[in-house]
């Protein structure tokens, strides 16, 4: 028999499988065996600056290397929707953050993970701010499922921060902030429900 076993994947980025079945001298074969990888066309380098049309980041071009704060804003009637896709990993460098809405112009966020394939928002190196929902967040539509939220904090922020806003916060984890991992001002009143708070230098909301 063989001890090894060259394949052949099909072309192109994306989920690859490879099944196996063995048969000895005897002719009996055993059960199929299977796995899975991931082939990615990334790292995907952002530079900092402000999303104003909605915009979509792939799993397939992950990571995001985000190199300065980014901004999610349309106009004051349109906002800007940037969604995540299950599985993608965005990374911030020291003292950047991200932030849905600025002054009047609105925007939001749509970042839904699943259990098997959460995102991940962390750092390169050193800690971020974190994501701040803004006043001009539109509520209804940001959200935050099945997400990691980790490394933020940077001068007395939060993991998550959130002012004068309620988006829906579920199913996620927001660890290993500087300072806080959730923070609430100005009548902030998300919907957060079946999170995990943990490993925050300070409380875990406040």
């Amino acid at each position: 028999y063989q001890v090894t076993k060259n394949w052949t994947l099909s072309e192109g980025a994306g989920e690859k499988t490879v099944y196996v079945k063995f048969i000895d001298g005897a002719g009996n074969e055993s059960q199929v065996f299977s796995d899975t990888i991931f082939w990615s066309l990334g790292p995907t380098y952002v530079p900092g600056g402000t999303i104003s049309q909605n915009t979509t980041w792939e799993r397939i071009k992950s990571p995001y290397i985000i190199q300065g704060s980014i901004t999610i804003a349309g106009t004051s009637t349109t906002p800007a929707v940037l969604t995540i896709e299950p599985g993608t990993e965005i990374q911030f460098p020291n003292g950047t953050q991200l932030i849905i809405g600025s002054g009047t112009n609105l925007g939001a966020l749509i970042a839904q993970g699943t259990p098997a394939l959460p995102i991940l928002f962390t750092r390169v190196s050193g800690n971020w701010y974190g994501i701040y929902f803004s006043d001009t967040t539109v509520d209804q539509t940001s959200i935050l499922e099945h997400a990691i939220v980790e490394g933020g904090g940077y001068s007395g922020s939060a993991n998550v921060t959130m002012s004068s806003s309620s988006p829906t916060i579920r199913n996620s984890t927001l660890r290993n902030s500087l300072n806080y991992g959730l923070r609430l001002l100005n009548n902030a009143a998300p919907l957060v429900e079946m999170n995990t708070i943990q490993n925050n230098t300070q409380a875990a909301a406040f």
